[in-house]
């Protein structure tokens, strides 16, 4: 398994310097990583391709991107036909071994009430066909006593992820939560987990005074209440 990559403060400002006019492939050469890395980190900082690259790297490629696309109300050319009006009848006979049948499903298709521990440490239940699957521990208590109140979690008692009786769990705060992660910790673990947590925040403030510097709009509300800004205009 390929480690991933951590991106320190410097690749950070290079990347938000030249993202937007220089190839990925470049990039991920220059950092030592793959494309998919690049993207991954260009997505996170809000960063985009400006539309000069864009159309350069069409022309270059032979494409134009603005004429080949679909234009607004387009309508598909087999709207409304019959498939005999669009695929010759041989065209037919041969796609019908490939094509879906009613009722099909695919072979990774799990019964409702499938459960998985996911790498979360989380039981995952399925509890409807086209559903997503959900933590069963919320699902319990949504259960029991409805909808999950907003900037409230479904607690584990003993602190077993996988025991999801109803008697097991509690609802807490998120400043309950983090008081009782906390108190549980030996003294050393417990300054060392706060001093973590500040770090965190003094990095993601110093993230957000380089985004407004390049003039994008901060990530974090402490940011956004310290330096008042202006969003860039876009140009007509």
């Amino acid at each position: 398994m390929k480690k991933r990559k951590i991106w320190s403060p410097e690749e950070d400002a290079v990347l938000l310097e030249r993202y937007a006019d220089t190839s990925t492939r470049c990039l991920a050469e220059l950092f030592g990583t793959n494309i998919d890395s690049v993207y991954s980190r260009a997505g996170r900082l809000g960063l985009h391709k400006s539309r000069e690259f864009i159309a350069a790297t069409s022309k270059r490629n032979g494409l134009n991107g603005i004429a080949t696309r679909f234009k607004p109300g387009h309508i598909p050319f087999s709207k409304g036909r019959r498939i005999e009006e669009i695929m010759s009848p041989d065209g037919i006979r041969r796609s019908s071994a490939t094509r879906f049948k009613p009722g099909h499903r695919p072979v990774n298709t799990q019964p409702v009430g499938y459960e998985t521990v996911r790498g979360d440490g989380y039981v995952w239940i399925k509890v409807a066909d086209g559903h997503p699957m959900v933590q069963k521990h919320r699902y319990v208590w949504e259960q029991h006593y409805g909808s999950v109140p907003e900037g409230m979690h479904v607690c584990f008692i003993d602190g077993d992820k996988t025991n999801c009786d109803i008697s097991n769990l509690v609802l807490r705060s998120c400043e309950d939560v983090g008081r009782h992660i906390i108190s549980s910790l030996s003294p050393e673990k417990s300054r060392e987990r706060i001093e973590r947590a500040k770090a965190t925040r003094n990095e993601a403030i110093r993230k957000d005074k380089m985004r407004i510097r390049w003039g994008l709009e901060p990530r974090t509300r402490l940011v956004k209440h310290w330096y008042p800004y202006e969003p860039k205009r876009q140009q007509l």
